[in-house]
């Protein structure tokens, strides 16, 4: 992809990317059944047979005669049987192969294709902080019908990247245990690089994103796929977004998990050591690895206490509430996802040491987010948006500055906004120059406010993301 590409196209370009897997998914969905699994069965089968074959032949060649095999009268005869199974066998496995092989190639390219844009996006911390906050400004509004299916196809992505992010914290101050990713991890750390360190490093960093960051990405933005199969479907009964009961919630759980292992196995296709010649076994041991370690994360992350499964866990329950599919649904919640984190390591829904970690990285001020503070520079309110992850405090918020002395003001400084000075902060009013009734006047619907009502006709993008390699304190 070309790194000249402005973020809103590579979002752009991702979204289109990721509803081709979904519709291709369906195909395979409609198709397993008479294609995947039949090429599963005949394949078995041959192998089967070839065995058997080979271990006949082989006592006849050392013996001059064949062995006698259990409930078969005539060996030779048997012999010319397992011949003609693996005859027809073959035949079926030859007209449908192309087309599962095709398959395996087709759906790994676009997996791979998704996970290195991501990848390519989040290897900078502010590439990651365009990245993430575009995301979340380019959402439509709560009131918009295309919402649930906008942030539907959006939301695996941002969790993706959020993942991502996470990540880097986790290794950057040691939290990691998992052997697999430790063994992995480059010398110097990934937590946030420049060009000098990627060229130096580069063979490090591509192992690390090739075992590591991509199989973590894929298994994130798969970790539905299921929800678009037929069984899925009779649960939905034509409103994917409509209200569940209970019992349903549970059965379209166990059908995406059921069905999502069903592609990454035979979508994707399982590592075959028998497609693997000799010298390739470093290349099928490595591939094994990378299928199990998606595996893990696509198994645990309903897991409270499941490290990996909570790479998935924690950015999926932060991201329903940035990217809500819910019919209902009001700007205000997006601030209840810091806390909903936190409470859930109180009752012990989520892996403490990992959410801790996210928690200091996302802040309680959530990136797309509006704020009103009161600048140091004009001792006025002035409006700005959440653009920053990792803040030195988490009721910090890292901001683009969009007004100077409440007046548009096309600068955009990026600054770091304490919480003594943010207008959510009920002392931040009381030390200003201001009192009540002007603030009862000019902030009436409250001190947040939704970048994204502005976002596409009032803020030029290229200006918004131009300054972003210097943070002035306020």
């Amino acid at each position: 992809m070309p790194g000249a590409m402005f973020i809103t196209d590579v979002l752009k370009l991702l979204k289109t990317k990721y509803q081709a897997l979904i519709v291709d998914a369906e195909t395979f969905f409609e198709e397993f059944e008479d294609v995947y699994l039949v090429y599963d069965k005949e394949l078995a089968r041959t192998r089967e047979v070839n065995k058997q074959l080979d271990m006949i032949i082989a006592f006849k060649k050392e013996h001059g005669y064949y062995p006698t095999i259990k409930d078969q009268d005539d060996t030779k005869q048997y012999v010319s049987e397992l011949q003609n199974i693996r005859f027809h066998a073959q035949e079926i496995l030859d007209s449908v192969e192309p087309k599962v092989l095709g398959g395996f190639r087709r759906r790994m390219s676009m997996v791979n294709e998704i996970a290195d844009i991501i990848i390519e996006q989040t290897t900078r911390d502010k590439d990651a902080n365009k990245f993430l906050t575009t995301l979340v400004l380019r959402a439509p509004l709560p009131n918009d019908q295309a919402r649930c299916p906008s942030n539907e196809k959006n939301k695996p992505l941002f969790m993706a990247a959020l993942s991502v992010s996470l990540l880097k914290q986790l290794v950057k101050y040691h939290l990691i245990e998992d052997k697999y990713i430790i063994s992995k991890v480059p010398a110097i750390r990934p937590d946030d690089v420049d060009d000098e360190i990627l060229n130096n490093h580069k063979d490090a960093f591509e192992e690390y994103n090739k075992d590591v960051l991509r199989p973590l990405i894929i298994a994130i933005i798969l970790h539905e796929i299921g929800s678009y199969s037929h069984e899925a479907d009779l649960i939905f009964k034509g409103k994917r977004f409509g209200t569940l009961s209970n019992s349903e919630r549970r059965d379209l759980i166990n059908i995406t998990m059921s069905l999502t292992k069903r592609y990454l196995k035979y979508g994707l296709g399982q590592p075959d050591k028998e497609s693997f010649d000799v010298q390739q076994a470093a290349d099928y041991k490595s591939a094994v690895q990378r299928y199990n370690f998606m595996e893990t994360i696509l198994d645990n992350y309903l897991k409270s206490e499941h490290p990996v499964g909570n790479l998935l866990r924690i950015p999926m329950i932060y991201a329903s509430f940035l990217l809500s599919t819910k019919t209902s649904h009001t700007y205000a919640s997006i601030y209840k996802a810091y806390d909903i984190v936190k409470s859930g390591v109180t009752k012990g829904l989520i892996y403490g040491p990992f959410a801790q970690a996210f928690l200091k990285m996302v802040g309680r001020f959530p990136l797309g987010c509006g704020i009103y503070f009161i600048s140091k520079d004009t001792n006025q309110p002035e409006k700005a948006v959440v653009i920053g992850l990792n803040p030195k405090e988490p009721n910090t918020a890292i901001v683009k500055q969009l007004t100077r002395r409440q007046v548009k003001f096309e600068d955009h400084t990026q600054t770091s906004v304490s919480y003594k000075y943010n207008l959510l902060n009920e002392e931040a009013r009381e030390n200003s120059d201001f009192n009540d009734a002007y603030y009862e006047s000019q902030f009436s619907k409250g001190f947040i406010w939704n970048p994204a009502e502005s976002w596409e006709l009032e803020i030029d993008h290229s200006t918004f993301w131009r300054r972003d390699n210097s943070t002035r304190s306020n």
